[in-house]
C-alpha cells in the first residue's frame, strides 16, 4: 500500500529528478456540486472553523471575480518521486479538481531534501495561481527547525496555505524475529546496545525522524537514526533486518502489521488509534510523550491573489467531499479539509511548537 502521508520525508538528492504528468479534465467540464502534530491537536485546531461542506459551499460566492481563472494548465509540484504518498494524493485529487476548473493539472515531480528542494523552487515562482505545491512538515512546519540557516526560503512568508488534506499518526514497528515483543523490550535492547540501537526513518526531516529525535532527547533512549529515501525503502531495510526497528506512518505500516510481517510496539499519538486499538501510545508504553503525525496539504507561492487561493481551497474541499475520494483516503488517513485560514493557523501553531521543542530539547538533525 502506498503511504499516504508519506514521505513526509526523504533523503537529500544530489541532483534534481523531474517528471511531468498531465492530468486532463473529462470531456464534459460541467461541475459536480458537492456538498507534526497529533491527531487531537490537528482536529482541535481546525474544528472551530466549521465543517468541510459548509466551507466548500460558502466560498463559491466570493470567487466571481476569478471566473477567468484558470485559463491554462496548472502546475502541481510534488517534492517526492512518482509512487510516493504525496504523489499519490496529488494524482488522486488532481483530476477531481480539474473536473470543475476546466484545465488540466500538470504534475511535476521534483524530489529531494524532504520536499525542501521543490519548495525552494516554488517559493521563487510567480504567484499567479498556475503553480501550487503538495506540502508536508519537512518543507514547511519543520523546515526551519531542521535546516536552520541552510533553508533558502521562508515557509511562513514565501508560501501561502491553500488547504490541509489530512493527517496520519506514526507507529513504532519491529520484526517478529527481532526478539523485541513489547515497548519494554525495545527500551531494554536500546539501553544494552553499545552506541545505541539502530532505528529507521523514512527520511531526514520526516515526522518519523522528528519522532526519533524526540525519543532520544526527551525520553533519553539511546538510538542511532538511520534515514531512508521513503517508506518503501525503510520497510525493505526493516524486513531485511538491516535495521531492527523503525517508525512508519500507520497507513503505510498497516498491511505489514495485519499480515503479521511486522509487530507494532507503540503509536505516537495522545490516544490509541482506531486501526490499532490494542497498541499502546508511547506514553502508555513507558517511552515518554511522543505525539507526532504526518500530514499533506497544498500551498501556493507568495503573491497569489486571495480570490485564487479561495477558489483552489473550494475546489480542494469539493474534491475531498466526493465519496470515491473519501473511500480511498478515509481508511488510510484522517481527512481534514477546511479553510485556508484554518490551515494557516495550523501551520503557525505547528511551526512554533516544533521550533520550541527543538530548542528546549536541543534536538539535532545532523
Amino acid at each position: 500500500m502506498v503511504n499516504l502521508v508519506d514521505h513526509i520525508g526523504g533523503q537529500p538528492h544530489t541532483g534534481i529528478a523531474l517528471m511531468r504528468t498531465v492530468i486532463s479534465p473529462p470531456t464534459s467540464n460541467r461541475r459536480q456540486d458537492m456538498a507534526f502534530p497529533s491527531r487531537r491537536q490537528v482536529l482541535g485546531t481546525l474544528g472551530a472553523f466549521g465543517t468541510m461542506g459548509t466551507l466548500g459551499a460558502g466560498l463559491w460566492p466570493g470567487v466571481a471575480g476569478a471566473q477567468a481563472y484558470p485559463s491554462r494548465p496548472i502546475q502541481v509540484v510534488v517534492g517526492y518521486p512518482p509512487g510516493s504518498a504525496t504523489d499519490f494524493i496529488a494524482r488522486l485529487l488532481g483530476p477531481k479538481m480539474s473536473e470543475s476548473m476546466g484545465q488540466p493539472l500538470v504534475i511535476e515531480n521534483k524530489p529531494g531534501a524532504s520536499g525542501v528542494l521543490a519548495a525552494t523552487t516554488v517559493a521563487r515562482m510567480a504567484g499567479d495561481g498556475y503553480t501550487i505545491m503538495a506540502t508536508v512538515p519537512g518543507s514547511t512546519t519543520a523546515a526551519r527547525a531542521i535546516f536552520k540557516d541552510k533553508l533558502q526560503y521562508s515557509p511562513e512568508n514565501d508560501l501561502i496555505p491553500i488547504g490541509l488534506v489530512g493527517v496520519s499518526p506514526l507507529v513504532l514497528i519491529t520484526l517478529p524475529t527481532s526478539g523485541i515483543k513489547t515497548a519494554a523490550d525495545f527500551l531494554a535492547q536500546a539501553k544494552s546496545t553499545p552506541g545505541g540501537l539502530n532505528i529507521g526513518s523514512y527520511g531526514v526531516g520526516s515526522p518519523s525522524h522528528f519522532a526519533i529525535e524526540t525519543l532520544r532527547a526527551h525520553s533519553k533512549i539511546p538510538l542511532v537514526h538511520v534515514p531512508h529515501s521513503g517508506p518503501a525503502a525503510m520497510q525493505t531495510a526493516l524486513l531485511s533486518s538491516v535495521v531492527p526497528v523503525a517508525i512508519d506512518s500507520i497507513t503505510s505500516a498497516l498491511p505489514l502489521i495485519k499480515s503479521g510481517r511486522v509487530v507494532p510496539l507503540a503509536v505516537t499519538a495522545a490516544k490509541r488509534n482506531a486501526s490499532l486499538p490494542d497498541v499502546m501510545t508511547a506514553a502508555e508504553a513507558g517511552l515518554g510523550t511522543v505525539e507526532t503525525a504526518g500530514w499533506v496539504g497544498f500551498h501556493a507561492p507568495k503573491g497569489t491573489p486571495p480570490e485564487i487561493v479561495q477558489r483552489l481551497n473550494a475546489e480542494l474541499n469539493r474534491a475531498l467531499a466526493l465519496p470515491d475520494v473519501r473511500q480511498q483516503l478515509g481508511t488510510r488517513m484522517d481527512i481534514v479539509g477546511g479553510s485556508s485560514a484554518s490551515f494557516a493557523t495550523f501551520i503557525k501553531t505547528e511551526t512554533d511548537r516544533l521550533n520550541k521543542l527543538t530548542q528546549d530539547a536541543k534536538l539535532s538533525f545532523e
